[in-house]
């Protein structure tokens, strides 16, 4: 953990970084995040799979938690070329101390302190402040998602097994999978604690139930039925196969379309759809502009913070 005191507008606070290990400083943590956000970390943390890749950045009044980001830092593969990027979320500020310059310091300061370290930025902004990253160097650009129409006839015998993320054989498998994977998004970004926050921590989200081994592939999938939709959210495997055969296994008698929740590696026919999620706008910094203007990407739904 990294502690000192700070003054913004003559206004003195701690700073306090990479805390996680503090019960009563992560307490404060859990309570502001389920204040803004109807969230804690602490099935994160107690997970074991809160990893050096997740940095919290906090002002602190007294013992009092004012203002917080947390810095996400994932390797990106893009266009053949590997960035180490920084994704910034949780961005929150108690409201008392609102307008005082806080979420400004803190950007600042993560800025500051990754000059060296990171190629570049992204984050997704809500309606209320799109006015307020442009003036640290973000632009707003678009998302496409890619989505597949099929008509399949019979489907292969060979069907994907679902895996049990309760069971410590399950869970090592998935963790070799996620560690070693390819490369299989157009955008990929690789960050092993974020795949287990959505995928293990927090089963409300859905994704625990939603992982499936296909071995005649040597493939690990996280995918969700809903009607005659597929919805394939990530692909992790060890050799390059080509989608349409991992689409063919998991494919059932129904499916008719898929829906991808990253920009998939593939000479497929796939339709790109602009996409926007809820209220959010997705910002990058200088290095990601060209990128996402030119290629029509979409950050991996599992990589959201």
């Amino acid at each position: 953990m990294i502690e000192k005191e700070v003054y913004i507008s003559n206004d003195k606070y701690n700073l306090r970084i990479g805390y996680q290990e503090v019960d009563h400083l992560r307490a404060e943590l859990n309570r502001m995040s389920m204040d803004f956000w109807g969230f804690d970390f602490e099935n994160y943390y107690q997970s074991g799979y809160w990893d050096n890749t997740c940095i919290l950045y906090s002002l602190f009044d007294g013992d009092q938690m004012v203002a917080h980001t947390t810095l996400s830092i994932l390797e990106t593969t893009t266009g053949g070329e590997v960035l180490q990027l920084g994704q910034i979320g949780t961005v929150m500020t108690a409201a008392n101390y609102q307008r005082k310059g806080l979420a400004r310091f803190l950007m600042e300061e993560i800025q500051h302190d990754y000059q060296d370290v990171l190629d570049g930025y992204f984050l997704f902004a809500n309606e209320t402040v799109l006015d307020f990253y442009p003036k640290f160097g973000f632009t707003p650009v678009a998302e496409y998602q890619p989505t597949l129409s099929i008509l399949l006839g019979n489907t292969p015998a060979n069907k994907a097994t679902r895996l049990n993320l309760d069971l410590e054989t399950d869970r090592l498998l998935f963790e070799r999978y996620v560690t070693d994977t390819k490369a299989t998004s157009r955008f990929y970004t690789r960050n092993f604690g974020l795949t287990f926050f959505y995928c293990y921590a927090y089963p409300d989200f859905g994704f625990k139930d939603a992982i499936y081994f296909l071995p005649q592939l040597d493939t690990v999938v996280v995918a969700q039925y809903e009607d005659d939709t597929l919805h394939v959210f990530e692909i992790f495997q060890k050799q390059e196969v080509s989608l349409r055969e991992v689409i063919q296994i998991l494919a059932t008698r129904e499916t008719r379309r898929v829906v991808f929740g990253f920009t998939p590696q593939t000479d497929l026919p796939v339709d790109l759809q602009q996409y926007k999620e809820e209220d959010l706008t997705l910002f990058v910094t200088e290095r990601l502009v060209g990128l996402f203007t030119h290629e029509k990407l979409m950050v991996p739904l599992l990589s959201h913070t």
